[in-house]
């Protein structure tokens, strides 16, 4: 067959068979208790390739870093960075699309969904909005979203450590449930280094009757100032007694390449053991590290995840 007539034939199977909801694959991989995972990647002037991994990811995130994507875009719809890299990415997996509500407005929002066609978005309310914002939390988004895209999967952030700006833990749950009641799909969490606050987060959830699948939210770092970079900016807080043991190693590379995997699959493997029927996954925030990926994955796939 040439290559004109495979194409062909794959278009027109592509649109035969209709490409499964990114919320019914990971309820699919739930019930199976199949392990996956995603990553989260941000649009760089580095060249950056997916397509080396053994294991490959059941989707990638792509960030929208402050509001740098909505400058470009209202200055060349076309050259906005996370666009750009939304239909490169999206010929090899499925993409989870970041918006923000920083400085954007509706009119903005229609055409970056002209433009960009998303299927699945994660909607955050981003850096401080002020109050002149058209969007003035993640939950007025996803309602927007919602109503715009019926058939979208349509995933929130939710915190484990309680988000930085929240009065309280109850209210910080009061406002998750907001995003899931306003028309989320599922929650992927903020880093956490502990598995029981995880565990601790999620049966609060379901307390209080969130009921919206929650995909953990996992960092490997690879120094310590990387670690040190992302625990600022996320305002994570580690135990004394982990934190002092990477800064011990910051100055021995591969040593403590090996501890912050050790730390990582140790956790994640004792939430699946405690966890299983909530959690068969987890979304890597990879910093486009993806050295990091491939070493962690290797550790599940040597053996089963949930031993």
């Amino acid at each position: 067959m040439s290559e004109e007539g495979a194409k062909s034939t794959s278009a027109a199977t592509a649109e035969a068979v209709p490409a499964k909801k990114l919320l019914n694959v990971l309820q699919e991989k739930l019930s199976r208790k199949e392990f996956f995972y995603s990553i989260e990647v941000t649009p760089s002037d580095a060249t950056l390739d997916l397509t080396t991994f053994d294991h490959p990811p059941l989707f990638v995130a792509i960030t929208w870093i402050r509001d740098n994507n909505l400058v470009a875009f209202r200055r060349s719809p076309n050259a906005c960075p996370a666009l750009q890299m939304l239909q490169e990415v999206r010929e090899e997996f499925p993409v989870l699309s970041h918006l923000t509500c920083f400085n954007v407005t509706s009119e903005d929002l229609e055409g970056i969904l002209r433009i960009g066609e998303p299927e699945s978005i994660f909607a955050l309310r981003g850096d401080c909005s002020g109050t002149s914002a058209e969007f003035k939390s993640a939950a007025n988004l996803v309602a927007w979203l919602r109503r715009k895209l019926p058939d979208a999967t349509i995933v929130v952030a939710g915190y484990p450590a309680t988000h930085f700006l929240a009065t309280s833990p109850d209210d910080d749950l009061r406002n998750l449930r907001e995003k899931v009641d306003a028309g989320a799909d599922f929650i992927i969490t903020q880093i956490t280094f502990s598995a029981a606050q995880l565990i601790d987060f999620v049966q609060r959830c379901r307390g209080i009757g969130i009921t919206a699948q929650i995909l953990p939210g996992v960092f490997i770092p690879s120094s310590f100032k990387s670690l040190q970079f992302v625990t600022q900016l996320g305002h994570i807080v580690l135990p004394e007694e982990l934190w002092a043991t990477f800064k011990g190693l910051k100055d021995n590379d591969e040593a403590f390449k090996e501890k912050a995997l050790e730390v990582g699959e140790k956790w994640m493997r004792e939430i699946l053991a405690e966890c299983p029927d909530e959690f068969a996954g987890f979304h890597i925030f990879t910093w486009n590290n993806l050295e990091m990926v491939t070493r962690l994955i290797q550790r599940f796939s040597t053996s089963s995840p949930q031993t």
